[in-house]
């Protein structure tokens, strides 16, 4: 008789425990819903309105980038869509960076004149980002919640 109580008694425990496991995953299963996260989605435009051959490459030439690396003849033009998380169902064009503000850019212009653009990770970076790694340097259309278009345009500087 004491081993049946004794049985009866380890299977009131067994539910209990878990009965206590299955609330416990159900109140972390609503806690990690909680948090949503959103589609940001950004297409990125570069734009020759010169009559040189400009070369970007991202960082100081040691990333490699499919992307972010590329060449345009005069009146070229490259794009590339960077998709990603945020945490916000509603972002300006304020809330994003250039691809470039990270690392820097090197561009060089008809294959000399190499110039080094710092990114925020940069050593000797001052605070402030300069051509395209700033992103106050694109123009920015809104064309859908959370999805932007970025356009930089390089030109012919006047004397």
């Amino acid at each position: 008789m004491s081993g049946r109580i004794m049985s009866n008694h380890f299977i009131l425990e067994i539910k209990m425990t878990l009965k206590v496991c299955l609330t416990i995953g159900i109140i972390f299963s609503i806690i990690s819903c909680a948090k949503t996260d959103y589609v940001n989605e950004s297409e990125w435009i570069y734009i020759n309105n010169t009559n040189k051959t400009i070369e970007i490459t991202y960082g100081d030439g040691s990333f490699v980038s499919d992307d972010m690396n590329f060449t345009l003849s005069p009146g070229e033009e490259h794009s590339f869509v960077i998709d990603s998380y945020a945490s916000s169902s509603d972002l300006s064009a304020e809330d994003y960076r250039s691809p470039y503000s990270t690392h820097g850019a090197t561009i060089t212009i008809d294959g000399a004149n190499e110039v080094y653009f710092l990114g925020t990770s940069c050593d000797g970076f001052d605070g402030k980002l300069y051509s395209i790694c700033d992103i106050k340097e694109y123009s920015p259309v809104k064309y859908g919640t959370n999805r932007f278009r970025f356009t930089y345009e390089f030109n012919d500087i006047s004397d």
